[in-house]
C-alpha cells in the first residue's frame, strides 16, 4: 500500500517519539501512576493478562528456569507454546526488572510511541510534508479500538505498533537484502510480544503491500480501491446476484483497465513473480525467527478447544451500510460492546481520511486501498463478497475468532490518510490565498478533536481499568507458601504471587475445562500435589513450574500422580537411568514406577521445541548475515 521514498526519516521519528512520549505519559498519568498496581477483578482480562507475565517473571526469577509450563493457571498449560506467550520478547526485560505491575504500564507507554513514531515515519516516507506527517499517530492510537483494547486488558495488540516499521522497511526487491532483515524482525517482534493476530495481520500486509508495488498505472489502482469501497457500501443482506455480479464487474473492469494502459499478461506474471519472492523475503525469515513458538504450538492446537469449536469468518455484528455510518459518527455504539464504542474511528479523521483518499495521489489511493480491504475483512459476512473467509480457509487464520479485530490495521491506514488530507487542506488554502496558519490549525483541531473525543468514551467506559487506574486497597503479598491448585475467591494473579494455582481461572488458549482428575488443596479428594497410587510412599516432594522431583519407596507396580493437566511434552526418568513411562489419567499426569527406591525427575518441554528452537537460530543466522550485506 505504501510506495517507500529511500530510508527513514529518523529526526522526524525521533520528535515523533518525544512529542508523544510526553503526551502520553501525561495522558497515563505515568509519573504518579507506574508504580502502582493495575486493577484487576476475579477472571477479567487485566487478571489473565497480568498472571500471564508474572508467572513468566516467578518462573525465571525465583526458579531459574524457561517459562516452558504453566502450573498457576486451571491445572497446569503449556506456556512456551501459548501464542500469548511474552517471556522471548526484548521488552519483557521491562517486566523482569520492574515487577508485573510497573513494567507492564511502561510497556503499554512504550509501544505506543512505538507505534506513533513509525506512523509518523511512514506518512513522511510516503510524501507527506513533515510536520503533517505528526498528525498520522492521531487518529490511529487515540481512536477507540487501541485505547479500548487497553483498557480491557488485551495488551497483545499493541503489536500493532510494529506494523509501520514493517513496511518501513521493505525491501525493493526480492532477496535477502538489509530492509527485508528488518522487515523480517519487526514481523517477528508481533508474535514474541504475543501479538498472534498482529503477525498474522503483518504476513498478510507484507504481500499486499508488495503487491502494490506492481508497475500499473492510476486508472488500475483506482478500479481496485473502488471495486472495494462498492463493497463495504453494499454491506447487509444481499443475494448471490450481487455476489456474483460484483465479482464479474470487477473483473472485466479490472481487464479493461489493464488493456487500456496496454499490460501484457506475460510481462505482468513476471512482475507477480518478482512481487511474490519480496514477500516471501521477509515472511519466511520472519517465520525461521519464531519457530520456537509455533512449532510446539501447532503441535498442541489440538487441544485448543476454545479457538476451534468457535467459528471465524463471522463479524458478531450485523452491519449495512447505514448503519456503519451510525457507528462512525458516534450515534450509536457498536452492539457487541466487546470490542469498545465506535471501533471505527470517528467523523473528523474519516472525513480528512476520505479527502486525502482523493486528493492524495498515489499514496493517498493506496491508504483508502489499505483501509476498505481490512475494514471489509473486519466486516466479514457483512459484505456480498465475504473475502475474509477465504482468507479464514487458510493455515493459522482458521483460528481468528473475532473478524472485527481487524480494524486495527484498518484504523492504521485512516490516520496515515488523515495526515495526507490535513495536506490537501493546506494546498487548497494556499491556492485560494488564505492564512496558512488559519488552515493548519483548523485541519489540525478538527483531527485532534474528533480523535481525542473518543478516547475519553472509551478510557471512562470500561469501569475500574479506565487510564490503567490504581487498584483501591492492593493486598499484602505473603511469603512464599509450599504450591498447591486451590479454588476461591481471589484473582488468579493474587494466587500467583502466594504460589498457588487457581483450577476455576480461565484461560484463552488450551482448555475449556479443567481435568476431571484434578483435586482442590481441601476438597474431599484431594491427595496432596503428587501422590502415589499403588504399593508406594512418597518420601520427599521438590515442585517448579514444568519440573517435579520425588523421592519414592515402591514394593510392587504403582503410579506417582501429580496434580496437573497432562499434555504431550511430560518425560520422566530416574537420574542416571532409563527413562520412566509417562500416561495420562483422569487428564492429569501418572509415572509409572517399578518396584525400588529412587528419585523421579519429570519435566515437561513441549513437544516442537528442538526444531523450533533449530530454525529460531537458523532465521536469526539468516536475518544477521543480511544485516552485514550492504543493499543495492
Amino acid at each position: 500500500m505504501i510506495r517507500g521514498r529511500g530510508d527513514a526519516p529518523w529526526v522526524l521519528i525521533l520528535l515523533a517519539a518525544v512529542a508523544y512520549g510526553a503526551a502520553f505519559a501525561l495522558w497515563m498519568d505515568l509519573p504518579s501512576r507506574w508504580a502502582a498496581e493495575i486493577p484487576h477483578g476475579r477472571n477479567e482480562d487485566w487478571d489473565w493478562q497480568l498472571t500471564f507475565y508474572e508467572v513468566c517473571r516467578v518462573t525465571l526469577l525465583r526458579f531459574g528456569q524457561a517459562p516452558l509450563w504453566n502450573p498457576y493457571t486451571q491445572g497446569g498449560v503449556p506456556m512456551l507454546a501459548n501464542p500469548e506467550s511474552p517471556f522471548l520478547y526484548p521488552g519483557f526485560l521491562l517486566v523482569l526488572a520492574l515487577g508485573t505491575g510497573p513494567g507492564l504500564r511502561l510497556w503499554v507507554w512504550a509501544h505506543m510511541v512505538l507505534g506513533a513514531a513509525g506512523a509518523a515515519g511512514l506518512a513522511r516516507a510516503s510524501g507527506v510534508r513533515p510536520w503533517v506527517s505528526l498528525l498520522a499517530p492521531v487518529p490511529w492510537l487515540m481512536a477507540a479500538f487501541v485505547p479500548g483494547f487497553i483498557a480491557y486488558g488485551h495488551i497483545m495488540f499493541l503489536a500493532v505498533a510494529w506494523l509501520p516499521w514493517l513496511l518501513l522497511a521493505l525491501p525493493l526487491r526480492p532477496g535477502p537484502t538489509r530492509r527485508a532483515a528488518l522487515a523480517a524482525l519487526a514481523l517477528a517482534m508481533t508474535l514474541l510480544m504475543g501479538g498472534h493476530y498482529v503477525f498474522l495481520y503483518g504476513a498478510l500486509l507484507v504481500g499486499l503491500a508488495a503487491l502494490w508495488r506492481l508497475p500499473v498505472g492510476m486508472g488500475t489502482r483506482a478500479v481496485v480501491v473502488g471495486w472495494l469501497a462498492l463493497d463495504v457500501v453494499l454491506a447487509g443482506q444481499r443475494g448471490p446476484a450481487w455476489k456474483w455480479g460484483l465479482v464479474a464487474g470487477g473483473a472485466v473492469t479490472l481487464g479493461a483497465a489493464l488493456a487500456a494502459e496496454r499490460v501484457k499478461p506475460r510481462w505482468l506474471a513476471r512482475r507477480a513473480l518478482d512481487v511474490i519472492g519480496t514477500a516471501a523475503s521477509v515472511v519466511a525469515p520472519a517465520v525461521l525467527l519464531v519457530a520456537v513458538k509455533l512449532l510446539p504450538g501447532q503441535v498442541l492446537l489440538g487441544r485448543a478447544e476454545r479457538l476451534t469449536d468457535v467459528p471465524t469468518a463471522r463479524a458478531q455484528d450485523a452491519f449495512d451500510a447505514a448503519r456503519l455510518w451510525e457507528v462512525w459518527l458516534g450515534a450509536v455504539p457498536r452492539p457487541s460492546g466487546h470490542e469498545g464504542h465506535e471501533v471505527y474511528g470517528s467523523a473528523w479523521p474519516l472525513a480528512l481520511a476520505l479527502v486525502g483518499a482523493v486528493a492524495g495521489g498515489r499514496p493517498g489511493l493506496g491508504f483508502a486501498g489499505g483501509a476498505l480491504l481490512f475494514l471489509g475483512l473486519s466486516l466479514a459476512d457483512n459484505l456480498p463478497v465475504d473475502y475474509a473467509s477465504v482468507l479464514h480457509s487458510l493455515p493459522g487464520f482458521s483460528l481468528f475468532r473475532v473478524t472485527e479485530r481487524y480494524a486495527l490495521v484498518y484504523s492504521m491506514f485512516v490516520g496515515l490518510g488523515a495526515a495526507a488530507g490535513v495536506e490537501a487542506v493546506l494546498r487548497l488554502v494556499a491556492r485560494i490565498r488564505l492564512p496558512l496558519g488559519l488552515g493548519a490549525a483548523v485541519a489540525t483541531g478538527l483531527l485532534a478533536w474528533g480523535s481525542f473525543r473518543y478516547v475519553d468514551t472509551v478510557w471512562t467506559a470500561h469501569g475500574p481499568d479506565a487510564r490503567l487506574g490504581v487498584r483501591s486497597s492492593p493486598p499484602e503479598t505473603p511469603p512464599w507458601s509450599p504450591f498447591a491448585q486451590v479454588e476461591g475467591e481471589e484473582s488468579n494473579f493474587d494466587s500467583v504471587r502466594r504460589n498457588r494455582g487457581r483450577l476455576d481461572c480461565w484461560t484463552t488458549a488450551w482448555l475449556a475445562d479443567g481435568a476431571p482428575g484434578l483435586e482442590a488443596e481441601g476438597a474431599p479428594g484431594y491427595r496432596g500435589e503428587v501422590y502415589a497410587e499403588g504399593p508406594a510412599r512418597v518420601r520427599e516432594v521438590r515442585l517448579a513450574p514444568g519440573r517435579v522431583g520425588a523421592a519414592v519407596e515402591v514394593d510392587g507396580p504403582a503410579e506417582l500422580r501429580v496434580n496437573q493437566n497432562h499434555f504431550p511434552g511430560w518425560r520422566a526418568r530416574v537420574p542416571g537411568g532409563a527413562p520412566l513411562t509417562v500416561a495420562e489419567r483422569d487428564g492429569i499426569v501418572a509415572v509409572e514406577l517399578p518396584p525400588g527406591s529412587y528419585d523421579v525427575d519429570l519435566r515437561y518441554a513441549p513437544p516442537g521445541l528442538l526444531p523450533g528452537a533449530s530454525g529460531s537460530l537458523a532465521g536469526l543466522a539468516l536475518v544477521g548475515w543480511a544485516l552485514r550485506r550492504r543493499d543495492r
